[in-house]
């Protein structure tokens, strides 16, 4: 009788190291898992709070500094309590100027444009178009457009390098006749529990007449 050949028996399944070392390795790579979904959300979170905080800001930083980076060396009839004849008339909580309307906003050319925090808490600017004298400028509307809402306070303050003997130094008025300032700072202030933020707007009018 012919012996049949052997061949090893081979073993099916785990052992329990491998098994041990298995559950170790997926339970690794659940923590990190996990960690990596927890970083995900405080990230998306974060971001959400940015986006939130910038909401409508940017859009007014931008129209509000192209308006003053135009300001224009021209007779002003303020559309405020303050007006005269002159070319900037600046206060702590509104500012009257010369310049012209950025694009989407107001009339083409230049316009007498008066920029406000309103009593009920908006940001705004009152606008008409620019006329030669007070009298004509009277007969011109004016109209009036929101720029942020929920503001609890504004903050002027302008900027003259070392001028008539003068030492630099920022102020919370702008009077000057025929003198345009070398720095204009726009501070806004949200109402409590408002997430938006702002960042101080600082602009030179791009023709300072007058100063130094």
């Amino acid at each position: 009788m012919t012996p049949r050949p052997s061949f090893p028996i081979s073993e099916s399944g785990f052992s329990l190291l491998e098994m041990v070392v298995a559950l170790a390795v997926l339970g690794l790579l659940t923590v990190m898992l996990a960690g990596s979904l927890q970083f995900g959300i405080r990230l998306w979170d974060a971001q959400d709070r940015r986006l939130a905080s910038s909401a409508g800001t940017d859009a007014v930083h931008t129209a509000l500094r192209l308006m003053l980076e135009n300001a224009q060396p021209l007779p002003l009839a303020g559309l405020g309590a303050r007006g005269a004849a002159a070319y900037m008339l600046g206060g702590a909580q509104s500012l009257d100027l010369v310049t012209e309307m950025p694009d989407g906003v107001g009339d083409r050319g230049f316009c007498d444009v008066a920029v406000i925090r309103t009593g009920d808490g908006r940001l705004a600017i009152r606008w008409r178009r620019h006329a030669r004298d007070a009298q004509t400028a009277a007969t011109l509307p004016a109209s009036e457009t929101e720029l942020l809402r929920n503001v609890a306070a504004v903050e002027f303050a302008y900027f003259m390098r070392t001028h008539d003997e003068q030492p630099a130094h920022w102020d919370v008025q702008w009077t000057q006749p025929g003198v345009l300032p070398d720095l204009i700072r726009l501070r806004v202030r949200f109402a409590p529990g408002d997430r938006r933020s702002w960042s101080d707007l600082v602009v030179a009018p791009a023709l300072r007449v007058g100063g130094s």
